[in-house]
This record gives structure tokens, C-alpha cells and sequence, in this order.
């Protein structure tokens, strides 16, 4: 298969990776990301600088120049391609941005350990 960029690599056995992707399609209304889910190791074959292990551990986002942004960094470069929601992207680049950002962020890793705890089939709650 291939894959047009940019790229969301999200966990589809994992359901805060699932309800997370579920909300970007619901803002992402003109179709920008492609979002393949982890199980679908053709991925892996077209973007060789991807490495499975990994996207297994964070969440993984290509862009169209072809960077692999990671993590809590994820969510800025999506906020700022998705039209409407990007005229919002500079109020992350602020101190008090990134401090709510990261708050929410360290707030979800948390709530991903606990998933861990409960399910261990979840790939990037490992």
C-alpha cells in the first residue's frame, strides 16, 4: 500500500491511541492525515526510518516534508495543519502553551501507565 503524507501512526489495539486518533478525524474534516494504524506493517516497508519498536512506545507523526516528529510534539504539528484549528497553533508556542501542553501530556502518559497496568495487549501502553 501506499501511504500519503502526513502520516499518524497510532496504537489500534490501544483505546486512548484509538479515542485520540477518533478525535483528530473529527477535527481533520478535508482528510489531511492519513492515519495508519500499527498493525499495518506496509508502513513500515515505504518509510524504512521508521522504527516499529518505536512508534510502539509514542505516538509518531510524519510530515509532509518527510520529519518524524514524536510525542508531545505530535500535537503541535497537527494543530497546525488542520485548518481552523491552526489559527490557534501560536498560543502553544507561548510559556503558558507549553506548560498546559504539558500538563495534558504528562496527565496522558499517566492514564496510558494505568491502561498498562490493566491491559497488557495494549502495544504502546508497554
Amino acid at each position: 500500500m501506499d501511504y500519503k503524507l502526513p502520516l499518524l501512526i497510532y496504537d489500534d489495539q490501544c483505546p486512548l491511541c484509538v479515542r485520540f486518533k477518533q478525535g483528530l478525524e473529527r477535527l481533520d474534516l478535508n482528510h489531511i492525515i492519513t492515519y495508519v494504524p500499527l498493525s499495518s506493517e506496509s508502513v513500515f516497508t515505504q518509510f524504512t526510518k521508521l522504527d516499529p519498536q518505536a512508534c510502539r512506545t509514542k505516538v509518531h507523526f510524519l510530515r509532509t516534508d518527510g520529519v518524524v516528529v514524536t510525542g508531545q510534539e505530535v500535537v503541535v504539528e497537527v494543530i497546525k495543519i488542520i485548518p481552523g484549528v491552526g489559527k490557534l497553533a501560536w498560543l502553544l508556542e507561548t510559556e503558558v502553551g507549553k506548560s498546559a501542553s504539558s500538563y495534558f501530556l504528562d496527565h496522558v502518559e499517566n492514564l496510558r501507565k494505568k491502561l498498562q497496568e490493566k491491559d497488557k495487549s495494549c502495544g504502546t501502553c508497554r
